[in-house]
């Protein structure tokens, strides 16, 4: 793993500690289903890691768990 990947995953692990718990509850009010929320919660991670992204707010959290959690019930 070079500098910038590693610079990348801890902010991303720095993130997903701070507020984990709060986007589950989040999905879980929308889901109704604590293990599809957390399922939502890590595919919300996952796809900041894959596009780089760590310089996100938590605004912008809220709405990517809104927005798969959505999609989630449409499935």
């Amino acid at each position: 793993m070079d500098g910038d990947t590693a610079t990348v995953v801890g902010s991303l692990a720095d993130l997903y500690r701070t507020h984990r718990l709060a986007l589950v509850r989040l999905a879980v009010l929308l889901l109704g289903d604590q293990p599809t929320a957390e399922d939502v919660v890590q595919e919300v991670f996952i796809g900041l890691h894959r596009a780089g992204r760590t310089d996100v707010s938590l605004a912008y959290l809220r709405v990517s768990v809104v927005n798969r959690s959505r999609s989630a019930i449409r499935r």
